[in-house]
């Protein structure tokens, strides 16, 4: 008899998290920009090099060995090796590793954030 494990808590956590730590670096975007063509252009800008040096783009084995190393450091390929590692469903020690590195790099994401809103606003003020 085959016990089969359900993955589907990972799969949402991992979901959760990856939204969330999408919605931190847009909440940086929306920091900076004072328009709506300035963030367009950032976001795509800044989603083009992601994907370039995460692994999407130019696959990992044929990358520079300094590239790679880059790559490694990346929230895109962080979420890439969660699905990966999911679908695998071997792995969950890996997982565990990459979801907290997403949700450190959404915490630190969300306190710049607000602390570049923060001036922005302060910015504005009249007094």
């Amino acid at each position: 008899m085959t016990i089969t494990v359900s993955y589907w808590p990972i799969y949402l956590l991992s979901g959760l998290v990856i939204v969330v730590s999408a919605n931190a670096l847009a909440f940086i975007i929306a920091a900076v920009v004072n328009s709506y063509e300035q963030a367009i252009v950032l976001g795509g800008g800044i989603n083009i090099l992601l994907a370039a040096v995460s692994g999407f783009m130019v696959p990992m084995n044929i990358m520079p060995e300094i590239m790679a190393t880059i790559a490694s450091y990346s929230p895109l390929y962080w979420s890439a090796e969660i699905i990966r590692a999911s679908f695998i469903g071997n792995n969950t020690s890996l997982i565990y590793t990459y979801l907290t590195n997403l949700l450190l790099f959404s915490v630190v994401s969300f306190t710049m954030a607000r602390y570049l809103f923060v001036m922005k606003i302060r910015k504005l003020m009249w007094n």
